[in-house]
Parts: C-alpha cells; structure tokens; sequence
C-alpha cells in the first residue's frame, strides 16, 4: 500500500529478507494468482512512491508561492494606495487631473485579495491538514471568483487610465507627488497600475500548476479542475489587456529615457505599437566607424539614439513610416572592411560584413548602415523592419 493506494505485486515467499523489507514498508501481500495480469517488480513499487512523493512535495511549493505571492501583490496595492492615490486626491486640482479615474476600481480589487489572501493563510497555517490543501484552495477560488471578475472594467479602462497619467505629469504639484513617491517605493505609478492585470493570469497558471501535479483520480484534482474553469475566462481577457499594457509600458520607459528628441517624436502618443529593439552599430561614412547606439522599432518610427550613463538615451535619429517616402531595406551592404577604422575586434572575423543593412530612404544622398551581432539578429531586423514598411 502506497499512500493508501494498494499495488499487487509479487513475492518470492522463500526469500525471507526479502518478504521482511516489504512488510516493514506497510506494504500488504497478495495472492498471486489474483494479479497475474498486473505484475510489478518491487523496484517498480518504490519509483511510484518517489513521484507521488516529489509531486506532494511540488504542490506543496506551489500552493505556498500562491500565498507569498498574495501577500506581495497586496502589500504593493497598499503603498499604491499610501504613496500615490492618497496624496493625489489631496490636490485642489484632483477633479481636474481626473485623479479619481486613475484609481478607480483598485479599492475594491484591494479589499477582494485582502480577502483572498487572508483565506489562503488560514489553509496553509493548518499544516496538520496538507492534504487537504488542494481542496480548500480550489474551493476559496471558486467563491472569491466572481469578485476576481471585478477587475474587467478596470481592465477595459487601463489605457485610458495612463493617458491620464500622461497628462499627469505636466502639472507640477502632481509630477512632484509622482518623483516623491518613485524615491519611496522604487516604482513609478504606471508599474503599480498593471499589477491587477498580472495578478488573476498569474494565479491561474498556479492552479494549472497544481492540476499536472495532481493525481487525476484524487478528489482534490476535480476541485482544482472546477476552480480552473471559475478563473480562466477572466485570466484570458487580462492576459491580452497584459501583452498591450507590456507593450505601451515599454514605449513610456524608453520615452522616459530619451532626451532632444524632436516634437513629432513622443512615443506615448498615438497607436504607436512596440516592435522591436536592441543596441546595434552604425555605420558612420564621415568618421568612417561604426558607432553603439540603442535602436527600437514601433509601427511607425524607427529610432536610433546613444546610449548614456543611467540609462539615458541621446536622441541620434529616426524615421517616420508615415511620411510617405519609399524606403528600401537592403540585406547586403556596399562597403569593405578597409573603409572601416575601427578598433572592435569583432570586425576581423571574416563574416563580419555580413551582419550588416542598409536602410535606403527617398530624398537622401546616403543610406542608413547598421550591423548587428550575429546574422540571426540580422534576419529579425530586417524581417520586422520589412513588415512595418509593407
């Protein structure tokens, strides 16, 4: 009998070493004639027992992240609330800035996982009842999902909510609140303002977790089944909300950084989308080197800019899609080795020119040359930048 599961296997009744081991091991002898179909060696028997044995051991990880992930999450609408909605709503222009819009919704969604976490400490603190876990997990899941689905219209209203921010920033006393709060907390208040949106994907794919490590035959596995389905719909609808809000969260960081850059560049605004970015090397005929600079593509700008202590990024250059010039992506380049001084070392190897574009753009006397750092990341340069263009 293994964890109460009763396994046939067979003995050799004349070795008594051997009949000995077993008994002591609770296992209970059968009769062999009763299993003939279902014979399984005692090393068999022992390799079943150690995976029911790391799986327990898996859930219990599992089910005690989801509470210590609980308890952050919390924890962090806590000092959203403290650090900025609180000072915020104090200003005497709050109804102007449309304070209230950008928090609404995160009081109740605090008070539900307050709730949430407070039912999942009292599961776990019982360590006398483990293997229960499982199911007073899915159960406490099945009964706080349909206020889980109250972080929808939170969700729905999100990128509204930060072109608010946006705007947010432009007047003083609030832009102050926001750097004070940034120094206490470490996070600036776009970063607190997507945690609802991560937080019902992530317990969702917790409670997928627990259900491949669950025998399928247990009683907890059709809770945790059920608890699943109470969750998914809202863990999918926050989960695509998760990949835009990621993605226009990017385009503020790097608008963050970037200084000089002209007026009819600010990422923030529009339907710019994020494609793609990474540093590269360009080409500079004058100097006749190649030069570091940080490069992102969105659908419509290319961005080219040099890289600074601290992160910060000195405008270099950039192209708009919309302007309605050809441009022309160009995989081979015409320049050689000679015509580059420079003292990378990168550039002796003889595929060296190979890494290297070319962007050719209507009205301009030189094309734009790049390199990047393999031909691989080459080919996804010039994929993405091809399909921006088309």
């Amino acid at each position: 009998r293994v964890h109460g599961i009763d396994i046939p296997i067979v003995l050799d009744s004349s070795n008594q070493k051997t009949l000995s081991a077993i008994q002591k091991k609770n296992f209970v002898p059968i009769n062999p004639k009763l299993c003939e179909s279902q014979v399984l060696t005692i090393q068999r028997v022992f390799r079943v027992k150690l995976l029911i044995k790391r799986r327990f051991v898996h859930c219990t990880k599992s089910m005690e992240e989801l509470l210590s992930s609980e308890v952050s999450y919390v924890e962090s609408l806590e000092k959203l609330v403290k650090y900025y909605r609180e000072p915020l709503e104090r200003l005497k222009n709050a109804n102007e800035l449309r304070v209230i819009e950008i928090f609404r919704g995160i009081g109740s969604i605090l008070e539900t996982h307050k709730t949430f976490r407070d039912d999942v400490k009292a599961i776990i603190s019982n360590s006398n009842n483990r293997i229960n876990w499982p199911i007073e997990i899915a159960k406490t899941v099945v009964q706080m999902a349909p206020y889980f689905k109250q972080s929808s219209p939170y969700i729905d209203m999100f990128n509204a909510t930060i072109e608010i921010v946006n705007n947010l920033e432009k007047d003083k006393a609030a832009a102050k609140i926001l750097k004070e709060a940034r120094q206490v907390v470490s996070l600036d208040l776009r970063s607190f303002l997507i945690m609802p949106i991560q937080r019902i994907p992530r317990i969702e794919l917790l409670l997928r977790d627990l259900i491949d490590h669950t025998d399928v035959d247990s009683e907890a596995h059709s809770h945790l089944i059920n608890a699943h389905s109470h969750i998914k719909g809202v863990a999918e609808h926050c989960n695509k909300k998760k990949f835009d809000a990621d993605q226009r969260l990017k385009l503020w960081t790097i608008a963050a950084k970037l200084k000089s850059a002209p007026d009819n560049l600010d990422l923030r605004k529009g339907s710019r989308v994020f494609i793609h970015d990474g540093t590269l090397r360009q080409f500079g005929k004058r100097h006749k080197s190649l030069l570091s600079c940080y490069c992102c593509l969105t659908n419509e700008d290319f961005l080219f800019a040099d890289q600074k202590q601290h992160g910060e990024l000195n405008y270099r250059g950039h192209i708009n899609f919309l302007d309605k010039k050809e441009i022309k992506i160009h995989s081979d380049i015409n320049i050689s080795k000679k015509e580059i001084v420079t003292d990378l070392n990168t550039q002796t190897d003889s595929g060296f020119l190979q890494t290297g574009f070319s962007i050719e753009i209507e009205g301009s006397s030189e094309p734009l040359i790049f390199f990047t750092s393999s031909e691989q990341e080459k080919e996804i340069w010039i994929n993405c930048l091809t399909k921006v263009i088309e």
